[in-house]
């Protein structure tokens, strides 16, 4: 979480996270993405050890370069 936190920060970002990290505890329920979360539309978004959830997918879909 260290390493993907100082990538968002050094390209200007935020780290967020689907469900489980938030369930884990890892991040506050505040930087979920998803269904259940916010909708995301950044320029660029990065996608470390996603699954491809639909319930995910459907909160960053809309941004303009996925990279996963």
């Amino acid at each position: 979480m260290e390493i993907a936190e100082e990538l968002a920060r050094a390209l200007g970002g935020q780290l967020c996270a689907s469900r489980p990290i938030i369930d884990q505890g890892w991040l506050p329920a505040t930087r979920q993405v998803g269904k259940s979360g916010m909708t995301v539309k950044p320029k660029c978004y990065i996608a470390l050890g996603f699954s491809g959830a639909p319930e995910h997918v459907e909160g960053m879909s809309d941004s303009e370069l996925i990279i996963a």
